[in-house]
């Protein structure tokens, strides 16, 4: 229900006079069809979201990944130049 048809309907029910049947009855059904569509929207952005943090998540562990190879590898050429290093001391 777009917000147009939201306020016309809020405008119809507000025309008819307090206390009659079919105004209470429209309040009660409008304020249920809001309500329901305010819930749904509420499911919708709250499944966006996590649908938005599941991927961050994902982003950040291929991030720290990428970093502790990184950090893997500059370990291993040290470790090789020492090595390295240790070797040409022995030989002279």
């Amino acid at each position: 229900m777009d917000s147009i048809y939201k306020e016309a309907l809020v405008l119809a029910v507000s025309k008819l006079p307090q206390g009659n049947a079919k105004r209470l009855d429209l309040e009660r059904r409008l304020r249920g069809v809001l309500n329901a569509q305010g819930l749904e929207s509420v499911k919708t952005e709250l499944f966006n979201e996590s649908r938005n943090l599941k991927l961050q998540e994902e982003d950040l562990l291929l991030e720290i990944t990428t970093t502790v190879l990184k950090t893997l590898l500059i370990i291993y050429q040290a470790i090789m130049k020492l090595e390295d290093n240790y070797k040409m001391n022995l030989i002279m």
